[in-house]
C-alpha cells in the first residue's frame, strides 16, 4: 500500500486530470504529466530575476536567506497554532509546499489583499522576488524524494490568466483547474483523490456546497526518505506510548546510533540522516512533565532547535515507535486566528492578478486545505527495506532517548536548510 501511495503522490497532477476526470484544467494551464516536476518551466527563474540555469552560487544569497527566514518563521507560527488546535490527533504539513501556495496568492493579490498576505506571511520581499526565490528553493530539492502536489481550483466560469500560469503557478509547480461547483461529481473527484492520497484515512476534503465564484487552495506533497542507518526490525519490541487520550500499545523500534543529538532544559532532540545525507529527520521530545514549558519556549527556541548546525554527533540509544501522520484539514480558521482577517474571504477581495482580464470577478478564498500522509518504520519515511542496520561503535556513554509520549517531527533538506515537512505526533501505530 505504501508503494501505491507514493505512486499517486508522484503523479498527483496526472490523477487530477485523469482519475479525477471531472476536473478540467483551466485554459492555458500546463498539461498534467506523470510527475509534478514535468509541469514546471524548463528553466528555473533565479531569485531577483537572474538568468536561470546558473550555478547556485550566482543566485542572490540575500534573497535566498530572506526566503528561508520568512518560510521558517511563518511555518513555526503555523505549527504552534496547529498544536493548540489539534490536541489529540496528529498534524502534518509541508512548510515549503504551503508557502509556495500562499506565494501564489500573494503574487495574484492587489491593494488591501496584498497587504494582508504580506503581514500574515511576514513577507519582506515583493511578490515577484518571493515567487522566484521559492521557485529556486523548490528546484534545489531532490524531486524524486520530495514532490509538490499543490493545486488551485476556481469556478468554471472564471478563468486563470495565461501570465499567472506562466509566471507563477508553473514555476511554483501548482496545478490550476476550472471546475463546475454545481456538479456533485466535482466534489466527489477531489475527495476521491484525497482518500487515495491518505490510503482511505481522509475521505472528505470539500463539501458539496459552494458559492458560485470561489477559490479553493489544496496543498499536498510526497516525501520518501530512507534512513542511512536503519533500525533492525528484529530489535523492535512491544511497548507503551502515552497519548493524550491514554496509553497505547505499540511497536517500539530500538537501536544504537552515533548521530546528531542536542538537549536543553525544554527538550531532547535526535537527527536521523536520510537519502545519503540529503535529508534529515529531526525528532524533538519535550522533557517529561514539561509539555507546558516546551510550548512556552517554542516561539523563542524552535528555530534554534531546527537549525542544521544544532545537533552534534553523539552516541544515542534510541527507542522510537512506528507512527503514521495524516492530514486532511481545513486551515482557514487557523489562518484567520493568525491574521487572515476578512479581505481574502470577502467580496472585496482583489486577486485580479490570477484572473483572465475579461473575467475579473470577485473571487473570495473559500478554503485552504492541507492533505498529506506519511509513515515512519524501521527503514525510514515511506521507505521499503534497503540498507542493512549497522551497529554503532563509540567509546562514549550513550544517551538514553525514548519517544514514549507526544513529540515534534521535522524533515529538512540539508543543502538549503529548508523545512520540507513538519508535524506533531500525539498518537502512534497501535499493536494488532
Amino acid at each position: 500500500m505504501i508503494r501505491k501511495i507514493l505512486l499517486f503522490l508522484l503523479c498527483f497532477c496526472l490523477l487530477f486530470a485523469s482519475a479525477c476526470s471531472t476536473q478540467t484544467p483551466s485554459e492555458g494551464s500546463p498539461a498534467p504529466s506523470a510527475s509534478p516536476d514535468a509541469s514546471a518551466s524548463a528553466e528555473t527563474p533565479a531569485p531577483g530575476g537572474a538568468a536561470s540555469g546558473a550555478p547556485a552560487e550566482t543566485f542572490d544569497p540575500t534573497l535566498v536567506s530572506d526566503a528561508l527566514m520568512q518560510t521558517e518563521e511563518f511555518s513555526l507560527q503555523l505549527m504552534q497554532n496547529l498544536r493548540t488546535a489539534y490536541t489529540e490527533g496528529n498534524t502534518l504539513f509541508s512548510p515549503l509546499a504551503f508557502n509556495a501556495s500562499m506565494a501564489a496568492l500573494y503574487a495574484a493579490a492587489e491593494g488591501d489583499t496584498e497587504e494582508e498576505l504580506r503581514v500574515l506571511m511576514g513577507y519582506q520581499t515583493e511578490p515577484a522576488d518571493t515567487v522566484s526565490t521559492l521557485t529556486y528553493l523548490i528546484s534545489t530539492v531532490d524531486s524524486a524524494r520530495f514532490s509538490l502536489g499543490n493545486s488551485l481550483h476556481l469556478t468554471k466560469r472564471v478563468g486563470f490568466s495565461e501570465s499567472f500560469i506562466d509566471n507563477v503557478t508553473t514555476p511554483l509547480r501548482i496545478s490550476t483547474y476550472s471546475q463546475d461547483y454545481a456538479d456533485q461529481a466535482t466534489f466527489q473527484s477531489i475527495n476521491a483523490c484525497a482518500e487515495l492520497l491518505t490510503d482511505g484515512r481522509v475521505s472528505t476534503v470539500l463539501e458539496s456546497t459552494a458559492a458560485a465564484d470561489t477559490l479553493y487552495l489544496l496543498s499536498a506533497f510526497s516525501l520518501n526518505g530512507a534512513f542511512d542507518l536503519p533500525f533492525d526490525p528484529e530489535s523492535t519490541t512491544a511497548a507503551s506510548f502515552e497519548s493524550p487520550t491514554g496509553l497505547v500499545s505499540t511497536q517500539m523500534m530500538t537501536g544504537d546510533f552515533v548521530t546528531g543529538y542536542a538537549e536543553d532544559e525544554y527538550m531532547q532532540m535526535v537527527s536521523l540522516p536520510m537519502n545519503g545525507g540529503a535529508m534529515e529527520l529531526k525528532l524533538i521530545l519535550p522533557r517529561e512533565g514539561g509539555a507546558q514549558a516546551f510550548d512556552e519556549a517554542f516561539p523563542q527556541y524552535a528555530d534554534t532547535w531546527l537549525a542544521p548546525e544544532t545537533p552534534t554527533s553523539h552516541s544515542v540509544h534510541l527507542s522510537l515507535p512506528s507512527f503514521t501522520v495524516n492530514s486532511g484539514s481545513s486551515y482557514l480558521e487557523i489562518l484567520t486566528s493568525m491574521g487572515l482577517n476578512t479581505t481574502l474571504r470577502a467580496q472585496s477581495v482583489d486577486l485580479s492578478g490570477m484572473l483572465s482580464p475579461d473575467l475579473v470577478l470577485p473571487t473570495p478564498l473559500n478554503d485552504i486545505f492541507s492533505v498529506a500522509s506519511l509513515t515512519v518504520t524501521e527503514s525510514g519515511i515511506n521507505a521499503e527495506a534497503g540498507a542493512e542496520p549497522v551497529p554503532a561503535e563509540s567509546s562514549e556513554e550513550s544517551v538514553e532517548l525514548t519517544f514514549d509520549r507526544p513529540f515534534l517531527m521535522a524533515v529538512t533538506d540539508t543543502q538549503t536548510g529548508v523545512l520540507l515537512a513538519m508535524g506533531w505526533v500525539n498518537t502512534v501505530n497501535e499493536s494488532k
